[in-house]
């Protein structure tokens, strides 16, 4: 049978008697109920604390959350991925809980299975780990659990400390919505005001204290929930080594050891599970960022990724870093080189003729008219472009060459030049006497010679001549 119960405002509230027929209708601290009257309530439902968890301090603590919401805990439609405390709820003065919007959708944990359940229905199909979109879907799906996070974080007043899948609840087109805020952490002036006293040993991280979390504590359980939502299973599921697995026997266990399969330590792995193959389809600023969460992050919280770095990764554009050349006025014909780099691009593309290219790269080209050169990257989750303007001249041609004439002013006379008579002198030395008496001895001595005796003596005169 109905119960009548009073919320602070004054208003009573017609209440069913049986929780709602969902996984979150029943939890550690209290029961969801459905708002029967008056209907401008019917959007909302009741939480009633189990009698035990009515304290005071609790109280006292929805009261705070009532009247310091987050700035934002709808989206643009109306629809609140924050399922926050509107009022109080009383019997009979005596505090029970309070109302809060009512969550629509399923469970976030079944889709954090491998293999989902048939009996889901059509509308899930999309998330089927075979479907060629069912990534890009499971992306968007992490995004706006990103941004819910983050619109709680940026108060500067809430760690959540118990997120979990059962307390994500999705609807078919990706919008969610988390449950059971009121067991946060609350500080103000620096100090906690209300302590986190809920936690889920498979989603804790390695952080040492428990009483007082910051919010690297609600990060390494996000990076753990996105890694399940988009592989299905925990990020430390796998087989150590055997001197290892005996020690760190569950994936919890070897997560928060540092035992992450792409990680540092991933060596050390006999055993990798079978989903954690897609790991490597992820965008490669997707996985730095689980680098950083479960590596580098287990000993150092500061540098696990927030909310801010997943928004901005998981659903990105690609980016153009840059693209560039090394002249913007050339002559028609000369030498121009191309340099770009780009990230999380699925395809590049450089027009005129160039083509296909990679991630990052530089080519060189002769153009010979003006150009404008245009380089764009795309994904699934759009496109980025820019362009170049050359500015070609063409090369110059010297058509006619004149050469003007030199107008000479002055005048100047060259003498003649005379030259005088000159006499050569060219003489022969010879001893005339030693000539006779060698020719002498030559013709007595060789009867031979008497022959030509009168052409010797001829020459001999002409020799005296001389």
């Amino acid at each position: 049978m109905p119960k009548n119960f009073n919320l602070q405002s004054g208003s009573t509230l017609s209440i069913a008697d049986i929780p709602l027929d969902n996984g979150n209708a029943t939890g550690g601290e209290g029961a969801v109920y459905e708002i029967l009257s008056p209907p401008n309530y019917r959007n909302s439902v009741a939480k009633i604390l189990y009698p035990e968890k009515r304290t005071n301090e609790r109280r006292y603590k929805v009261r705070y959350m009532v009247d310091n919401p987050p700035a934002n805990i709808q989206d643009g439609n109306g629809h609140n991925f924050l399922i926050w405390p509107q009022q109080i709820l009383l019997d009979n003065n005596d505090f029970v809980g309070f109302i809060m919007p009512k969550a629509e959708g399923i469970d976030l944990e079944e889709l954090c299975r491998v293999k989902l359940k048939p009996e889901l229905g059509s509308e899930w199909q999309k998330f089927y780990r075979d479907n060629s979109d069912s990534m890009i879907l499971r992306l968007i799906l992490c995004s706006n659990i990103a941004k819910a996070v983050n619109a709680l974080h940026a108060t500067g007043h809430y760690v959540i400390g118990d997120l979990k899948p059962e307390n994500i609840r999705v609807k078919s087109n990706g919008l969610v919505s988390i449950l059971d805020l009121d067991s946060c952490q609350i500080s103000d002036g620096g100090q906690i005001r209300f302590q986190s006293k809920m936690n889920t040993t498979k989603y804790n991280p390695p952080d040492r204290v428990v009483e007082h979390k910051e919010l690297s504590w609600d990060l390494f359980i996000l990076g753990i929930i996105f890694y399940e939502i988009l592989f299905g299973c925990h990020p430390g599921q796998g087989t150590l080594q055997p001197h290892l697995n005996n020690q760190f026997t569950t994936p919890e266990l070897k997560l928060r050891n540092g035992y992450f399969p792409f990680g540092s330590n991933g060596h050390f792995f006999d055993v990798i599970a079978t989903p954690h193959n897609d790991f490597k389809n992820l965008p490669y600023s997707v996985q730095k960022l689980f680098l950083r969460c479960f590596d580098q992050g287990i000993t150092n919280p500061a540098i696990r990724p927030n909310t801010t770095d997943w928004l901005n990764n998981l659903t990105a554009k690609p980016k153009i870093v840059y693209f560039k050349t090394d002249k913007e006025t050339i002559i028609s014909g000369v030498e121009v080189t191309l340099n770009w780099q780009v990230e999380g691009a699925d395809e590049i593309e450089i027009n005129n003729g160039i083509g296909s290219v990679s991630f990052a790269g530089q080519i060189t080209i002769r153009p010979q008219t003006e150009r404008q050169f245009r380089i764009k990257a795309i994904n699934k989750f759009g496109s980025d472009e820019q362009e170049i303007n050359l500015i070609i001249f063409p090369t110059p041609i010297i058509e006619t060459l004149v050469v003007p004439t030199p107008d000479i002013q002055q005048y100047y006379t060259i003498d003649r030049l005379n030259f005088q008579s000159f006499n050569i002198d060219l003489s022969i030395n010879i001893n005339v006497e030693k000539l006779e008496e060698t020719m002498d001895k030559l013709i007595v001595g060789n009867p031979q010679i008497n022959k030509i005796s009168q052409v010797a003596a001829n020459f001999k005169n002409e020799i005296k001549k001389i």
